[in-house]
């Protein structure tokens, strides 16, 4: 088994954009074999 986590910080309020442009993605990557992709969102505010 293979685990690869990337980290992406986006700018406050472009976090939308990036997780739309992810899930884009998807499709092309399970057609390249990777078949478990999860997108997940952390909404954190820096004090």
């Amino acid at each position: 088994m293979l685990l690869i986590r990337d980290v992406f910080k986006a700018k406050p309020g472009k976090a939308k954009d990036l997780v739309k442009k992810f899930t884009q993605v998807v499709p092309f990557m399970k057609e390249q074999g990777f078949l478990n992709t999860k997108i997940t969102l952390n909404l954190e505010r820096v004090l």
